[in-house]
């Protein structure tokens, strides 16, 4: 296939038209509920394609964001000059903010959550090893 992206964007186009025609899609708010659907679908589908990787660790120094409209329903995409970290603690975004300086933020997972508050003495008030407690 002499240039890829050309029949990709034939296929989507083709595909896309049927979706529209098929969802009634007549104003933004119904597209972009499709356009919603079809991105999740997508993800979905290569996740099934990327298969069962057991990905400790994930690192981009872009990320894409989607966003919908709540006035009118309409999906954006952003590429965003963010640095982006994943590991099974969360996740952590760096960038800029308005001043230019170093700016980032952090998402917990629930695992981690719970770490932090038992580190700092605001978890349950017991031992995770039964029996190996000093309270026991």
């Amino acid at each position: 296939m002499e240039n890829l992206y050309q029949e990709i964007e034939l296929q989507v186009a083709r595909l896309l038209d049927y979706l529209m025609a098929a969802a009634g899609a007549e104003d933004p708010r119904q597209s972009g509920e499709l356009h919603r659907q079809i991105l999740q679908a997508l993800d979905a589908r290569m996740e099934l394609l990327y298969g069962n990787a057991d990905t400790e660790y994930i690192r981009a120094s872009q990320v894409t964001v989607h966003v919908q409209d709540e006035a009118d329903g309409r999906v954006y995409s952003r590429l965003l000059p963010l640095t982006y970290r994943e590991n099974s603690n969360g996740l952590v975004l760096r960038g800029e903010n308005v001043s230019g300086e170093p700016s980032e933020i952090v998402f917990f997972s629930e695992t981690a959550a719970d770490k932090v508050s038992d580190i700092t003495g605001q978890g349950e008030d017991h031992s995770p090893c039964k029996g190996h407690g000093l309270h026991e």
